[in-house]
């Protein structure tokens, strides 16, 4: 299992309410990709508030078999959350069978909710909660320094399924949209 590590395409992960943004990840290849192996997109959810609107992975062919069978997932890095790894894209592919095809995958989970009921005060209310999907809420207390430096998290891509033939060079393109809620 290898982990890389893409570079952005700004130099800093804006937020301002009620905007929206895309960010832009970048990652040369210079070896095939294996299963377990993972691109890290670094800081792409601020440590503010923000609502996830799509995220796109968009790459030249990373499993170059006539038949390809690689699989990627794309989540994020928030600790104890069995939702995270796959909280934007499952089952994304990493070809097709059309040698030079540029292979495009988009936000394909579902919105999933789960109730939560708070343990103090006694006799709380329970409330329901999006756990992934577009229109995902990133919380300020979710993204604190104990998940990751400064708070911020990163997206993950991490292939599921090993690619039939991995190609040893290529180019992977990360855009995550949000829209910003809350205060700073």
């Amino acid at each position: 299992m290898v982990n890389y590590v893409a570079t952005p395409l700004q130099n800093q992960t804006p937020w301002s309410p009620g905007r929206t943004y895309v960010l832009g990840y970048y990652f040369e290849l210079t070896a095939g990709l294996g299963l377990g192996d993972t691109i890290t997109f670094p800081d792409a959810v601020t440590p503010s508030g923000i609502i996830g609107l799509d995220a796109v992975v968009r790459c030249s062919q990373l499993d170059s078999n006539a038949t390809p069978l690689g699989r990627f997932e794309l989540g994020d890095s928030t600790a104890n959350d069995a939702n995270a790894a796959a909280r934007w894209i499952t089952g994304g592919v990493m070809g097709t069978n059309v040698a030079g095809a540029i292979v495009v995958s988009f936000s394909n989970v579902p919105p999933a909710f789960a109730t939560v009921t708070p343990p103090y005060p006694p006799n709380a209310q329970s409330y329901v909660v999006q756990t992934k999907g577009a229109g995902y809420e990133y919380y300020n207390d979710e993204n604190s320094p104990t998940n990751e430096p400064g708070g911020f998290l990163d997206l993950v891509l991490t292939v599921t399924t090993a690619p039939a033939t991995a190609a040893a060079t290529g180019t992977v393109w990360m855009y995550f949209t949000y829209y910003c809620v809350g205060n700073p």
